[in-house]
């Protein structure tokens, strides 16, 4: 096989052409099978691992062949990182010659996450396999942090007051507690309600909210998230809404925007900015900040941190495409979905920015949207790499540019 993808695929070179399988490493010789067209890939399942690599190791988590959210514990630490280089210098291969990657390791592989999606049905909680729509029924999760490892121990203690199938978010809260968000289409027994409120009592719980789809939740203690700014004070989250994983990799990557964005008397615009993890570092000094995000509950966070800050700031909500366009700025930050930005950077583009600073989830999008900049007249000066997801290959970077015409 020739690499691996961002999704932690294997690509392999076949007789019948390129296949996504899971489960291999650079440089392995597999034998597949189940072969198969999805979409416009084939993929298909190792079956035999006929040679493999000195730097493939046994996962230290027993749920590793068939959970979906550590695919890159079979690799040593150092071959995960040259996984994750690899997929960020393709997407930079266009700028030559081009700045060298700074990389900023996780503090640690293990209990790392503040953040985690799971689900859960027919009374049992876990995580989304590999492949397909089954549910891997979780026993323990290493990489979560001991507070929300804690609370899908109490969570499965639960389950059997679980009916249907739904959704379950944790994330950090008040206190340092956890925050659980349920949501289901399915209509839940009394039993389902008092469970929740019980457990809302436990040590370590923030609070608990869950809502049947249609109706309103049902909220037990605090349950709005909040996790430490990157400049050292709460901030909230939009209950269920996206926030970074990992909390002390998140800080130093906002400090760094921050830093690289350099704001102070500039017009700034941020686009895709979420609850404001970003904007609370942004809006300090900018001579005028407009931010655009289109969740309402992650706005209407943004404005209370803004708020509590005494910062000023025009937020919108809305599709950052549509709401792109404006007077001219000195400074673009954008975060945008694994999807890119390619539309929304077209229109604030017409903006005439000096510097662009992009955060980056997903490196092939970000290759692409990076072509446009470059058209456009744009020079890449600066690229760093967080890395956000230990034992994935998901991989938060960071490039600055400024125009040259």
């Amino acid at each position: 096989m020739r690499a691996v993808n961002s999704a932690a695929d294997a690509v392999i070179d076949t007789e019948l052409g390129v296949v996504l399988a899971a489960g291999a490493l650079p440089g392995e010789e597999v034998r597949l099978r189940g072969v198969r067209k999805e979409g416009r890939v084939l993929r298909g399942q190792v079956e035999e691992l006929r040679l493999a690599s000195a730097e493939r190791v046994e996962p230290p988590c027993p749920h590793a062949s068939s959970c979906g959210g550590c695919p890159l514990s079979i690799a040593t630490p150092t071959m995960e990182r040259r996984i994750k280089q690899d997929l960020l210098e393709r997407a930079l291969a266009d700028f030559a010659p081009r700045p060298a990657v700074e990389w900023v390791d996780a503090p640690s592989r293990d209990g790392y996450r503040t953040r985690a999606r799971l689900h859960f049905r027919a009374e049992r909680v876990g995580y989304r396999a590999r492949r397909g729509a089954g549910l891997v029924d979780v026993t323990s999760c290493r990489v979560l942090v001991p507070t929300l490892a804690a609370a899908l121990d109490q969570l499965r203690e639960q389950a059997n007051h679980f009916r249907g199938s739904g959704e379950i978010s944790l994330a950090l809260g008040a206190g340092g507690g956890a925050v659980v968000a349920i949501e289901t289409r399915q209509m839940q027994p009394p039993a389902f309600y008092a469970a929740l409120e019980r457990m809302a009592t436990e040590p370590g719980i923030a609070g608990i909210s869950a809502r049947v789809e249609g109706t309103a939740a049902a909220r037990f203690g605090q349950v709005e998230p909040v996790v430490e700014g990157a400049d050292g004070k709460n901030l909230r989250l939009a209950s269920g809404g996206f926030a970074q994983a990992q909390e002390a990799i998140n800080q130093q990557l906002v400090r760094y925007v921050a830093a690289q964005a350099d704001v102070a008397g500039k017009r700034v615009l941020e686009l895709y900015s979420g609850a404001g993890n970003m904007s609370v570092l942004l809006a300090a000094g900018a001579a005028r900040f407009e931010s655009v995000e289109s969740s309402p509950s992650a706005v209407e966070a943004a404005r209370e941190n803004l708020r509590s800050r005494e910062l000023p700031g025009k937020l919108v909500c809305g599709r950052a495409e549509g709401h792109a366009k404006g007077a001219t700025i000195d400074v673009l930050v954008l975060d945008p979905p694994r999807e890119g930005a390619l539309a929304a950077l077209e229109a604030a583009l017409m903006r005439r920015p000096a510097k662009v600073v992009y955060v980056s989830c997903q490196p092939s999008t970000l290759g692409r949207d990076l072509g446009l900049l470059q058209r456009a007249g744009y020079a890449l000066v600066a690229v760093s790499a967080f890395d956000m997801f230990p034992q994935t290959a998901h991989l938060e970077s960071v490039v600055t540019l400024t125009r040259t015409i």
